[in-house]
């Protein structure tokens, strides 16, 4: 009997650079997870603690995320705020077919306002629901491929196109989510400065260029000062807008 080898490439347009799971939830936009990393809801701000509205907006969030797995998907300009965390727009699942935006949830109960900072993310283009197939289509693909090489004689190849690394202290992170090449060195004051090499996000070719000034501050290290600079795949270079809102010197925490 004659055997063909088929390759079946697994699309995930969802652009999903880790999986994990909640350990504590800060506020209504952050929280921290099993692996210790603190994830900064993107481009919305909840109250903070003290303000009105800040045990709704937190209570919100955890019933959002608490106990399950979440689906993030990380600002790829430039990864982390200035106080270290993860921005990112974070997904669950909602039901059979779909994965519901956290940060869109948020917006919508009114917990939360929106603030557009500088990153790859549009809140304005943020739809509450998002179709399982558009993140996972092996869910549906992969069981009609097999059944079908059952009965065929056929054997098959499963290629997922985005390939996985380790990462975030056991979280399943995607390549990208590495720089290229990333060089520090350890200023006389102690503060280190950093140069590193990104793949773009929504187009490999390119490449976002970052440099960083960190230093320690309330036994943290924090952000004092960062460029960073966009290069297309035809060499064009552009300033990338700071991490800050236009209206504030800070971003809120």
């Amino acid at each position: 009997m004659l055997s063909l080898v088929f390759i079946v490439p697994i699309f995930s347009p969802l652009d999903i650079d880790a999986i994990g799971a909640v350990s504590r939830i800060i506020d209504g936009d952050t929280f921290v997870l099993s692996s210790g990393e603190r994830v900064r809801l993107a481009d919305i701000d909840a109250p903070e603690s003290g303000e009105s509205g800040y045990r709704r907006a937190t209570v919100s969030l955890s019933s959002l995320i608490s106990g399950r797995t979440i689906y993030l998907d990380t600002d790829g300009f430039y990864g982390r705020d200035r106080y270290g965390r993860l921005v990112c727009v974070v997904y669950v699942e909602y039901d059979a077919i779909h994965f519901i935006n956290v940060n869109k949830a948020l917006l919508m109960e009114g917990c939360a306002i929106t603030s557009d900072y500088p990153n790859e993310f549009d809140p304005y283009s943020w739809s509450l629901y998002s179709p399982k197939a558009s993140f996972m289509p092996t869910l549906i693909l992969v069981p009609i491929f097999i059944l079908i090489a059952a009965s065929s004689g056929i054997v098959l190849v499963i290629i997922f196109i985005k390939e996985r690394k380790r990462g975030l202290g056991g979280e399943n992170l995607l390549a990208k989510s590495y720089p290229k090449f990333k060089f520090s060195n350890r200023l006389p004051n102690g503060d280190y400065l950093t140069l590193a090499v990104w793949s773009g996000k929504k187009d490999s070719t390119a490449e976002v260029l970052t440099i960083q000034l960190r230093h320690m501050e309330d036994d943290d290290w924090i952000t004092a000062g960062r460029l960073a600079v966009y290069r297309t795949n035809d060499g064009i270079y552009s300033k990338l807008p700071e991490r800050h809102p236009k209206s504030l010197t800070l971003e809120r925490k």
